[in-house]
């Protein structure tokens, strides 16, 4: 499947849910080697566009990976809906998804304020609570990110997240970064991994 497309449903979910954060996404290439890059700020482009472009088609072979679609479109969903639940209005929210060498990468950042150093290291463990008062307002248990962690790892995959807060003296944000490999796990193999139940959860 094509990730692109994923993320695509992902960030127009989200944006339908929250028009208050600021979405792009950055498409068909990567920022750091020079290569083109199309990014599109969904504040200010008809949702319905979003099928027309030219980077979402299946002549994208560099971005497609095989494996479970249900279950990868669960780890999109929950990263970039946890921009949406865990930072305040008006907070700009990048997803980029880049091909690097036999790797697609997916790529959710936001400049929102930030994880706290000491929380992350546990940030993919079973009911971690990245921001424990957020998660009590927004009825969130903390398993969203380990059912993601679980996901990525049955593929073969890497999830990372960095984060900065004001106390870094920095500017301020989070970035969780996902590495699939684009033909390495079979489908079948993905979806018989064992991975936990179903859920709509984040963080």
């Amino acid at each position: 499947m094509d990730l692109t497309a994923l993320a695509v449903d992902a960030v127009t979910d989200a944006h339908a849910a929250s028009p208050d954060h600021r979405y792009e996404l950055d498409l068909g290439g990567d920022p750091d080697d020079g290569a083109a890059v199309e990014t599109v700020d969904l504040a200010t482009l008809d949702l319905d566009a979003l099928d027309t472009l030219e980077t979402v088609d299946d002549a994208r072979d560099d971005l497609v990976v095989v494996g479970d679609e249900a279950r990868l479109r669960q780890v999109l969903t929950n990263l970039v809906g946890n921009t949406r639940v865990h930072t305040p209005p008006g907070t700009r929210v990048r997803v980029g998804v880049r091909a690097d060498a036999d790797d697609v990468v997916v790529i959710v950042q936001d400049d929102g304020p930030g994880i706290p150093a000491d929380l992350v290291p546990d940030l993919f463990q079973r009911f971690s609570r990245g921001d424990t008062s957020r998660n009590r307002v927004s009825g969130s248990t903390g398993l969203g990110l380990a059912i993601a962690h679980a996901i990525v790892l049955a593929h073969h995959g890497t999830i990372e997240v960095e984060s900065t807060t004001a106390s870094n003296g920095r500017p301020t944000g989070t970035t969780f970064t996902v590495r699939l490999p684009r033909t390495r796990v079979s489908a079948n193999h993905a979806s018989q991994r064992g991975f936990p139940a179903d859920s709509d959860e984040t963080r």
